[in-house]
């Protein structure tokens, strides 16, 4: 029993049993296009996958998916994340560091272009988009379809990458 002041006793309850999002999650999905469908099951593939392997655990946390293009993690700090990116339509793959609204901060990568590349042992591309300025680099996929047997080698892609990435981002004290 609870009292406050000189109020009368009253019973303290307990949370049993709460909803859970899945009807939430269920009525979301069915208002979809088939490629935000696939979009979503993707990443949510993507995150069960990666999120099982103690290397990528240790670097990220879990977000939920949605049915988006891009799959975002975050890096400690408020200045940038990583995106994880699916275009279906090019079969192409990307992942990015996404700085929003700091060319300095992108300036200060780019001044070290040769070395970050050396460093990553990729080609990225280096793109200011109005306030949002990307390092990117790309693989295309014949293989990005419904077929899920192809998924973990993509998946297994994203998780080096983003490792290396991440890993950068620390070696180069941004």
């Amino acid at each position: 029993m609870l009292k406050i002041g000189d109020s009368l006793p009253a019973p303290r309850l307990y949370v049993v049993e709460k909803p859970n999002d899945w009807a939430k999650t269920m009525k979301t999905v069915d208002a979809l296009t088939e490629a935000q469908k696939l979009q979503f099951e993707f990443w949510q593939a993507f995150a069960n996958y990666a999120f099982d392997k103690p290397e990528f655990i240790s670097q990220f946390s879990r977000r939920k998916a949605s049915p988006r293009r891009y799959y975002g993690l975050s890096v400690g700090s408020s200045e940038y994340h990583i995106n994880l990116t699916i275009s279906i339509q090019k079969k192409r793959l990307g992942v990015e560091i996404y700085i929003n609204n700091n060319e300095e901060l992108f300036a200060k990568l780019a001044d070290q272009k040769d070395t970050v590349e050396q460093f990553l042992n990729m080609s990225v591309d280096w793109k200011k988009a109005g306030k949002a300025c990307l390092i990117i680099t790309f693989a295309d996929r014949k293989d990005i379809t419904k077929n899920q047997d192809t998924w973990d080698s993509i998946f297994d892609w994203y998780i080096e990458t983003a490792i290396k990435f991440k890993e950068m981002i620390k070696k180069f004290d941004v």
